[in-house]
């Protein structure tokens, strides 16, 4: 790395501004489309789409009458992999340094302190962390990050508070890291951009600031994905209307922090954050205290499939587009085939009407014609589509099952047959999750 890049604000600004240039990094760049179209597929909201060339979320322009199917066997993919991890109970431990009784009590307050933590402000790490197994299934690779929080942990009678820790999960879309090294370690920096409250910002930092006409482009994907998850029509078989997926105006500014791993000028780290185009905080350590030369950013990387000599991982939600799309189009097919000459039909050479009868207190519909004047209607049954179109769904079906690791989703807790006894269906979640057994130690390791 140049190390003219800290000699001064203005150069050091100038490099950070090039870090979060999604040239810099095409791999990166890349996910972040394929994370897109994945979680449009979870949504199962087939009338929206994503423009790669604009990089905007849009109604897709089909025809008014096409169906949107509704069968979203993705998110069942999800769910078995969140009740999968989610049901590891990764209990953390603190030993102590001697046999001691002193050291032994203090490991024990320190194991107390731990457990607390997690279930500190209603227990949020847990959904922190249901959210990061959700964007591992879709992304690949995803985030959690750790910072001190003033407002969380244990008072104490000076009126201060100790052991305040924050852990939430982080968008990939937010996320710019160094493109050299394929290990978190490796990379010489990380940065995070996202949307503060301008006075937010302002009073904890105390400087004025300005909005960056320079940066009024870029897409925050944290507020447009929320965006679009609110607008989606809870009626698959009806198209949205009247949403508009832009950015609008509103007293928010781009916050961007940078963190570098400590070299020979900096054994500490730096920490650099940067907003309203200018740096408003420097600070010549790391926002985790180096200790005898032990270092770590606050982030902490998971990874699904990962990709030998790739930093970014694939996800398995990739290898389900396919059969899911066959899955899609039969379920839009046999819709058009039902509205269609899957219809019965009434061939009538005369007049026909329509006069309602009742029988026994229901009351009908029935077709009337003239005897006299013309023949009876001829009534032929529509053409439906055939057999194998359905054979060929519940194959696609089978094969997604197959790719997820779960054939008879046992894992979220589905019946495997109907003569499956409960020892089987035990024996099955187990074999099921023996073939996950490594992406649960590389989850756990993570989680540590």
């Amino acid at each position: 790395m140049n190390k003219d890049i800290f000699k001064s604000d203005d150069s050091l600004k100038l490099a950070i501004d090039g870090f979060f240039d999604d040239r810099l990094d095409p791999a990166r760049a890349m996910m972040e489309q394929v994370i897109a179209r994945n979680l449009l597929y979870y949504m199962g909201e087939q009338y929206i789409e994503y423009v790669v060339s604009t990089g905007q979320f849009r109604k897709r322009q089909d025809a008014q009458l096409l169906p949107t199917p509704v069968s979203n066997e993705i998110r069942e993919y999800v769910r078995s992999v969140v009740s999968m991890l989610m049901n590891q109970k990764m209990v953390p431990r603190i030993w102590p340094n001697t046999d001691e009784k002193e050291d032994i009590q203090a490991a024990d307050i320190g194991q107390a302190l731990l457990n607390y933590l997690d279930y500190d402000n209603d227990a949020s790490f847990f959904d922190e962390k249901e959210k990061t197994i959700i964007l591992l299934c879709l992304s690949g690779t995803t985030f959690m990050r750790t910072y001190a929080d003033s407002d969380s942990g244990i008072a104490i009678p000076d009126g201060g508070r100790i052991g305040g820790v924050a852990t939430e999960s982080i968008l990939p879309f937010n996320v710019r890291l160094d493109p050299l090294g394929d290990t978190l370690r490796q990379k010489r920096w990380i940065g995070i951009q996202s949307l503060k409250d301008k006075e937010w910002v302002e009073d904890t930092f105390k400087t004025k600031i300005e909005h960056d006409n320079a940066n009024s482009t870029t897409i925050d994907y944290q507020r447009y994905i929320s965006k679009l998850v609110q607008s989606v029509s809870p009626w698959k078989g009806r198209q949205l209307t009247g949403v508009y997926f832009g950015l609008e105006d509103d007293d928010s500014v781009l916050f961007r922090e940078v963190e570098f791993k400590p070299t020979t000028e900096h054994p500490d780290g730096l920490y650099v954050v940067i907003c309203g185009n200018k740096v408003i905080y420097k600070k010549d350590r790391m926002l985790i205290k180096v200790r005898d030369g032990a270092w770590h950013y606050s982030l902490t990387d998971f990874h699904y499939n990962r990709v030998p000599g790739r930093f970014w991982s694939d996800p398995g939600v990739n290898d389900l587009i396919s059969p899911q799309n066959i899955i899609n189009e039969i379920d839009q097919a046999l819709a058009i085939n039902r509205m269609g000459i899957g219809k019965p039909k009434i061939l009538s050479p005369g007049d026909v009407g329509l006069k309602k009868i009742g029988i026994g207190g229901h009351g009908f519909i029935a077709l009337s014609y003239n005897p006299i004047m013309g023949q009876k209607p001829e009534f032929k049954e529509g053409t439906s589509l055939a057999p194998q179109v359905l054979e060929e769904r519940k194959f696609q079906k089978m094969q997604m099952q197959d790719a997820a690791g779960d054939p008879k989703n046992v894992l979220r807790g589905q019946q495997p047959s109907a003569n499956a006894s409960g020892v089987l269906t035990e024996g099955m979640r187990e074999a099921a999750e023996r073939g996950r057994y490594p992406d649960i130690e590389r989850f756990n390791r993570a989680l540590a």
